[in-house]
């Protein structure tokens, strides 16, 4: 018989595997990680996220070593390249969330790396662009994103580059921030979480997924993710939404 490509699990079984031991984890330090409606359990991160941790800082660690071995081999003494993590899903099925924890989790799983987190909102073309080319209403579909920008950053980050400043997102403007990047400082893992990050862009040569040495799709149930995005927009009507209004006006 064919041995199976691969294998699923019932939360009970995977439960049972190996976790990393971590300092105790608080509730309030859950709830600064959470976004949104999003909600996390110590329950969860017991049961489901310890494993994948430790699942994750094995790979990391075979990536790490794999890498210095090389290095020593062609007598490089450049830092190796970061191990890339790429988390994606549906809209509100709670990407952002998860990929604070992984961040949180493995920087005290593995206390010596420096792990870092981005997201491909700031990849996203300004808004003023989007209206020129009659797309905003295609905002959050791939073509909406600067493919080549995304690629070129993943290239800077593969190939070692020390220092990368990568473009942010405001969800209170609702658009990329000019005036403001992110600083990469030679990272050990990063993380990069969207929903069209697992997805190709048939326009550019590459695809995201060529530079991820580890990659994570979230899903649920249709109901769930239909729930969840109708009570994250009433929030947003209340909060952000709310702001973004004030703001405009004044503007005006």
């Amino acid at each position: 018989m064919k041995e199976a490509l691969y294998r699923t699990f019932t939360r009970s079984e995977w439960k049972t595997l190996e976790k990393i031991t971590l300092p105790d984890l608080s509730l309030s330090e859950l709830t600064r990680i959470e976004s949104l409606n999003d909600r996390l359990s110590l329950a969860d991160v017991e049961e489901v996220y310890l494993p994948l941790i430790k699942l994750l800082a094995i790979h990391i660690k075979e990536f790490q070593t794999k890498n210095t071995e090389l290095n020593q081999f062609l007598k490089k003494t450049d830092k190796p390249a970061p191990f890339i993590i790429g988390i994606a899903g549906s809209v509100a099925v709670g990407k952002s969330t998860i990929a604070r924890l992984l961040q949180v989790l493995l920087s005290y799983a593995l206390p010596a790396l420096n792990v870092e987190l981005v997201t491909t909102d700031g990849f996203l073309f300004p808004n003023k662009v989007l209206r020129k080319a009659d797309m905003m209403d295609r905002k959050g579909f791939p073509e909406s994103y600067d493919g080549r920008r995304i690629i070129r950053f993943l290239s800077e980050l593969k190939s070692g580059q020390t220092e990368i400043q990568v473009p942010l997102y405001s969800h209170l403007t609702y658009d990329v921030l000019s005036d403001e990047k992110q600083t990469l400082i030679e990272p050990d893992v990063v993380i990069v979480e969207g929903v069209n990050v697992l997805q190709g862009n048939l326009k550019q040569p590459f695809f995201t997924t060529d530079f991820f040495d580890f990659s994570i799709y979230m899903d649920a149930d249709k109901g769930l993710i239909q729930k969840w995005y109708v009570e994250r927009f009433m929030l947003l009507r209340e909060t952000a939404f709310f702001k973004t209004r004030i703001i405009f006006s004044y503007v005006c």
